[in-house]
């Protein structure tokens, strides 16, 4: 039986709602540790997905903005963490988009991604008093340590399957 444009945007729409539900899971089972201005947020290692397919781009934001609207910020951090995710995530698909090498496309949207922790902490001084460059350092190594850790898995998971067909395959 041939598919339709019908079936290939249901079955993308699928692959998006996946995405958002482990990035919203993964940040309420790790909970402690996802928010603050000392996070260790392992649902954003999701960020790197964008590098396969910009749909993730809107999986993703969607993903930070549920999980922030739970934050001890409410709906402030779903408004500036998701602004800031879209943002830093259609960055770094644009950037990475040229990179032809897996391993530098996760470097580049890992350096990106990372960077663009500035919003977390400016938030976090804004709304609470924090310290700007503490909690940028603090933010920021966190982001790193999980995008590292995020890189780490999915180079690993490349090597076996092809993850480039599987995430943006139509089926």
């Amino acid at each position: 039986m041939d598919k339709t444009k019908s079936d290939y945007q249901v079955i993308e729409l699928a692959q998006m709602a996946l995405v958002t539900s482990l990035y919203i899971v993964v940040t309420f089972l790790l909970n402690p540790i996802s928010y603050g201005a000392i996070q260790l947020r392992i649902s954003e290692m999701f960020n790197l997905l964008v590098v396969f397919d910009r749909k993730y781009i809107w999986s993703i934001t969607m993903g930070v903005v549920i999980s922030n609207l739970y934050s001890p910020l409410g709906v402030i951090d779903a408004f500036i963490g998701g602004g800031s995710s879209f943002l830093a995530l259609a960055l770094t698909f644009m950037i990475t988009s040229s990179i032809k090498r897996w391993s530098i496309k996760l470097i580049v949207a890992s350096f990106i991604v990372s960077l663009s922790m500035f919003t977390v902490a400016a938030e976090l001084k804004w709304v609470l008093g924090f310290p700007f460059l503490e909690t940028y350092l603090f933010v920021g190594i966190g982001e790193v340590l999980t995008m590292l850790l995020g890189t780490i898995i999915i180079l690993a998971i490349n090597s076996k399957v092809d993850l480039k067909r599987i995430l943006s395959k139509k089926w």
